[in-house]
């Protein structure tokens, strides 16, 4: 009876306890609640709305060159008439002016250095409908505005100007090729064309073509070796001539180039000229080259840009000149 008694009492007092404990758990719950909602009553009514407004959107720039076709060369012979022609699209409306920066190239002396000259402004005013028409920079201009002795009688065939445009909006705010993203720059068809070249060109002749040449600029490393000597050679067709172990890989891969006898425009067809396995053993395996430039046979001098592929994929556009030795 005792026992039982005992185990009674302890069982009552065991309930009064967690009784008094639960009540004391409500209440600090009710207070720790309380103190939560006043705690963000106060943030937000302290807050400082403009730390934490989003910026408004603010939109770049749209302002994309296209060279009239007849006259994306300069005529070597003609000269003194010759002339850039070109058009700026833009769906922009808040363009203040547009400044085109100009460099030359001397393609027989190509690490000669030339000054770069702001050589063409356009206001935001010119534009209309989305279109600046018809602007033009004669070669006389342009010789004249890089300093070159005999002005545009100093051009040559290979000869290039390379333009870069910077652009200035309404509100202040400047875009260049720095600060622009490469899928806005760069591609077939840029919303923003940043730089752009423009070369003297001279009639292709075969006879003048043919000989040895070296690889002169080759950024991305396609060619196996530094200065790759190559012999060019006419054919297999009319107006074409054949590059022989173009690149300098074990396999000799010839390039077959076309060229356009009146502009010196050449195109290459896709075909096979480089083998990845050379840089890194069983990986892409053989891989093709395709593009086009210029081949200016008054100078021996052969531009072409080329995208690179494999089976799995493009590696992009590269540059690669040949000059005559």
């Amino acid at each position: 009876m005792h026992l039982r008694n005992g185990i009674l009492r302890r069982i009552v007092c065991s309930g009064i306890i967690n009784n008094v404990i639960n009540k004391f758990d409500m209440k600090l719950l009710l207070k720790y609640t309380l103190f939560v909602i006043l705690s963000l009553a106060v943030t937000v009514a302290c807050r400082d709305e403009d730390k934490v407004r989003f910026p408004d959107v603010q939109s770049g720039v749209n302002a994309r060159v296209v060279v009239h076709p007849e006259n994306v060369v300069l005529n070597f012979l003609d000269i003194n008439n010759a002339s850039l022609v070109f058009d700026i699209y833009s769906e922009n409306n808040d363009i203040k002016e547009i400044t085109y920066n100009v460099t030359f190239t001397d393609a027989e002396h190509p690490t000669q250095k030339f000054p770069t000259v702001a050589i063409k402004k356009v206001a935001g005013a010119a534009f209309s409908n989305g279109k600046a028409s018809d602007v033009k920079l004669t070669a006389a201009e342009l010789a004249d505005a890089i300093g070159l002795p005999g002005g545009a009688s100093y051009l040559s065939g290979g000869d290039n100007f390379t333009f870069t445009a910077k652009v200035e909006l309404n509100d202040g705010r400047t875009f260049d090729a720095s600060n622009s993203a490469p899928n806005i720059a760069t591609g077939t068809n840029p919303s923003f064309t940043t730089t752009f070249k423009l070369y003297v060109s001279c009639p292709f002749k075969v006879d003048e073509a043919i000989g040895t040449y070296q690889i002169a600029v080759d950024p991305d490393g396609w060619g196996t070796e530094a200065n790759h000597e190559v012999q060019i050679v006419a054919g297999p067709g009319a107006n074409q001539v054949t590059l022989k172990d173009a690149l300098g890989y074990p396999k000799k891969y010839d390039m077959v180039v076309d060229v356009d006898p009146a502009t010196g425009v050449a195109t290459v067809a896709k075909q096979k000229i480089f083998d990845y396995n050379y840089w890194v053993p069983n990986s892409y395996g053989e891989g093709s080259g395709a593009g086009s430039g210029f081949f200016f046979s008054c100078s021996g001098y052969l531009t072409l840009g080329l995208t690179m592929t494999v089976d799995a994929g493009s590696f992009g556009v590269s540059k690669i000149d040949w000059q005559k030795k």
